[in-house]
């Protein structure tokens, strides 16, 4: 037959496989929450990265487009020979014909067209 402590270890093995699992199942939930955590901070901090790497690229940009470049140009007179001849007549678009209102001269002017 069996001996006591064999006994002892056959009735409560189920006991003691349920402590096991018990003790490998927390481990295991804490092993996939520190895995789920680690993936999600990582996530965070790549991405908290590139905005900082992308201001730091636009601040120097801006840093270097602040500064105006200037290019100065001294006039300087050129040959009367260069002179622009275009094709076309000057006319206006209605003509109208002026005439004096009286004959003869005016011998003093006391006010003028419009004038009261």
């Amino acid at each position: 037959m069996l001996s006591e402590t064999e006994a002892q270890v056959v009735a409560n093995g189920p006991q003691i496989q349920s402590a096991f699992s018990g003790k490998h199942r927390a481990r295991r939930s804490w092993l996939v929450a520190l895995i789920v955590f680690l993936a999600v901070a990582g996530i965070l901090v790549s991405g908290i990265l590139r905005r900082v790497r992308a201001r730091a690229i636009v601040s120097a940009e801006t840093a270097a487009m602040a500064v105006p470049l200037v290019n100065v140009v001294s006039p300087q007179r050129t040959a009367p020979s260069h002179e622009l001849v275009l094709p076309g007549n000057v006319e206006p678009y209605m003509t109208a014909p002026i005439f004096s209102r009286t004959n003869g001269y005016v011998k003093k002017w006391y006010v003028d067209i419009g004038g009261a």
